[in-house]
């Protein structure tokens, strides 16, 4: 997405910013959905508990038919590109 942005001449710095940008251009439906993925990300760089992994990662499977479709969009534009 970043590499994405940075061809359409948006400067996206951290990955909050790319996943705003991203869903500015129409690249991703569920702004909310990407973030609190995000959030799931930044979590298991901390979780040491097993149940507390076990959790973020069913809160992320989720959000598999939203990330199917993302890459199903960004695959198309990265093509045109």
């Amino acid at each position: 997405m970043r590499r994405l942005l940075a061809r359409e001449g948006l400067d996206a710095r951290t990955p909050r910013e790319t996943l705003q940008g991203s869903y500015q251009a129409g690249w991703i439906a569920d702004e909310t959905a990407w973030l609190d993925m995000l959030r799931a990300r930044n979590e298991t760089s901390h979780a040491y508990d097993e149940a507390l992994a076990r959790a973020i990662c069913e809160r992320v499977r989720r959000y598999l038919p939203e990330m199917a479709t993302a890459f199903e969009v960004l695959r198309r534009r990265a093509g045109a590109a």
